[in-house]
């Protein structure tokens, strides 16, 4: 039932915005980030982009 509610509740969020998929692209640039990582261990946890998004989606 929670989970349920979550969904309804994203789904208004996501509504709720302006224009999402611009939202989105804007923190990559507008264009796809493609990345050459050699090994799972390069790849980073963390990444600005990641970090700006969450900040920009929870307002």
């Amino acid at each position: 039932r929670l989970k349920l509610k979550a969904v309804r509740t994203n789904a208004r969020a996501w509504l709720a915005l302006e224009d999402p998929v611009a939202l989105l692209w804007s923190f990559v640039g507008g264009t796809p980030k493609i990345n050459h990582f050699k090994d799972r261990s390069e790849v980073p946890a963390i990444t600005a982009e990641a970090e700006a998004m969450s900040k920009a989606l929870k307002k």
